[in-house]
């Protein structure tokens, strides 16, 4: 993220919610288009998230990320906007405005390209939710789960 607020002089980087490597933060805090509001309700990431040129999704790669499936990438891509995210196996599969990162790649260069690919249009996001709903998943496992 450091490399991202200082590509961008011009923009604010916004981190909301918790951080688990506090002296990464003191060097951030140094940055004066960095941001820091904390762990927000879900109703005010979403609107910050919409506000957003690009949502950045950044992990370390330990077992749990390489396993785990961030729900933020989606609320974020339903929001329509571009996103650019380390690459995780769990999300290769993600289809919309999704910039992954792989291991040794530049973030930088990742949301370059998210900015330079834009929102999604109206449909492309309302076709996005629609094949992201809790309901499609559920339909999905129940036929396999069913099928003989």
């Amino acid at each position: 993220m450091l490399a991202v607020a200082r590509a961008w002089r011009e923009g604010s980087v916004v981190l909301a919610g918790p951080s688990a490597d506090p002296d990464y933060l003191v060097r951030l805090h140094e940055e004066p288009n960095v941001h820091f509001p904390g762990p927000l309700p879900r109703q005010e990431v979403a609107a910050l998230a919409h506000a957003a040129d690009a949502c950045l999704v950044p992990h370390r790669r330990l077992p749990l990320t390489e396993a785990m499936s961030p729900l933020k990438i989606y609320e974020y891509l339903a929001g329509g906007g571009p996103v650019a995210a380390t690459d995780l196996p769990p999300l290769r599969g993600i289809e919309g405005p999704l910039e992954l990162v792989p291991p040794g790649g530049d973030f930088v260069a990742a949301v370059r390209a998210a900015l330079a690919r834009g929102p999604m249009t109206e449909a492309e996001r309302a076709r996005f939710v629609a094949d992201n709903s809790w309901s499609q998943r559920t339909d999905e496992i129940l036929a396999l789960a069913l099928d003989d």
